[in-house]
């Protein structure tokens, strides 16, 4: 009997793209830091991830973690990036030239001095230093009883804080030759900084999301609690995560500003202008896959990664046999999309469909 054969495909052509690669990542986005002229971001994966912030597309990869990481910090002037997971690492972000330390499991907590020369991490229960330039180890700061989940230091780098599992935020003074903690506050701090003044403090967590006086140690403002939180590069602004939105409030008068609608995740960042928020997303909700979304701070909508393609993996596809040259695809995001393959053009987007979809059939003359 004869056995038919399969003609070989050669000269392929691709037709489209069926969705955008700007700002996506292949693992749940962890931690998101903004410097001029790029935004980073990690999370699952082994890399650190540099952005273009006007287009969304990749810059370069900073690889070298051993697992995946938990904790992201760029330096002001953009020069250097640090990460934290099973270990430490730092690269000069123009080079890619990479430096590593030893540290506790895990580092889910770090952040570059206002100047550059210093990093604070969390080496699991000590706020420990080390000199950016050289390597060499800084006196830590007194420690927690649990792992420290966030670090910050002052403008004016007299201070910084540190907070962790034990529901203390510590308030060091880094001008004595040992740190010394001025104050001590309750609550599980995930994300804690100063104003730019270095006047007050700030500290948010499930708990809690609080200003407090530097000098008196007395709280200022109180706003409504959440996931993380992230200060303006000026300081006049403050963003909380909360269960189903982030909100964005003035800190000189408390008031809310507005609020930008919330992508699953739990890590923002400001931009270096005020501009634009930056929010990470881990992939488990809202369908928007796991991408770093960039929110305009004027009209409080999103502008990158754009609405065409869908935002996540694509379940399945279906062409009419009497219109070939219309793709129609389904994700995970639970859209359908319409694209055709002459141009590579999207024509049309419907949904959310109810439910989730794992494949779909079209009436041969794509009516329906």
């Amino acid at each position: 009997m004869a056995i038919k054969t399969t003609p070989k495909l050669h000269k392929l052509k691709l037709a489209a793209t069926i969705g955008s690669t700007a700002l996506r990542h292949n693992g749940g986005i962890r931690t998101v830091a903004c410097a001029p002229g790029f935004i980073a971001s990690a999370g699952d994966g082994t890399n650190v991830h540099l952005w273009d912030p006007k287009t969304g597309e990749r810059i370069r990869d900073l690889d070298g973690a051993a697992r995946g990481l938990y904790s992201l910090a760029v330096s002001r002037d953009g020069r250097f990036v640090a990460a934290g997971g099973s270990d430490l690492q730092l690269w000069d972000s123009k080079t890619g030239k990479r430096r590593g330390f030893t540290a506790k499991p895990l580092v889910v907590a770090c952040t570059f001095s206002f100047d550059g020369r210093e990093l604070l991490y969390g080496n699991d229960r000590i706020p420990a230093r080390i000199e950016v330039a050289t390597g060499k180890p800084l006196p830590p700061l007194k420690g927690h009883q649990a792992r420290v989940d966030a670090v910050a230091f002052s403008p004016d780098g007299r201070f910084a804080l540190s907070g962790a599992g034990d529901h203390k935020v510590k308030l060091h003074d880094l001008t004595a030759k040992k740190p010394a903690v001025l104050s001590t506050w309750e609550g599980y701090s995930k994300s804690c900084g100063f104003t730019a003044d270095s006047a007050a403090a700030w500290s948010v967590g499930f708990d809690h999301a609080l200003l407090w006086s530097v000098s008196t140690g007395k709280e200022l403002r109180k706003f409504k609690p959440g996931r993380r939180g992230a200060m303006s590069f000026d300081g006049s602004r403050l963003a909380v995560m909360g269960e189903l939105e982030l909100q964005v409030f003035d800190v000189n008068t408390g008031k809310k500003v507005g609020e930008v609608p919330y992508v699953n995740g739990d890590t923002a960042c400001f931009s270096p202008d005020g501009k634009s928020l930056i929010l990470g997303s881990d992939g488990r909700g809202l369908g928007e896959g796991c991408a770093v979304n960039v929110f305009d701070l004027e009209t409080w909508t999103r502008v990158l990664p754009s609405d065409e393609g869908h935002a996540g993996a694509v379940e399945a596809m279906a062409i009419p046999s009497k219109r070939p040259s219309m793709l129609v695809s389904l994700g995970v995001d639970r859209m359908l999309q319409l694209t055709d393959l002459a141009s590579g053009r999207s024509i049309e987007r419907f949904g959310p469909v109810e439910g989730e979809g794992r494949a779909i059939a079209t009436a041969a003359d794509g009516s329906s």
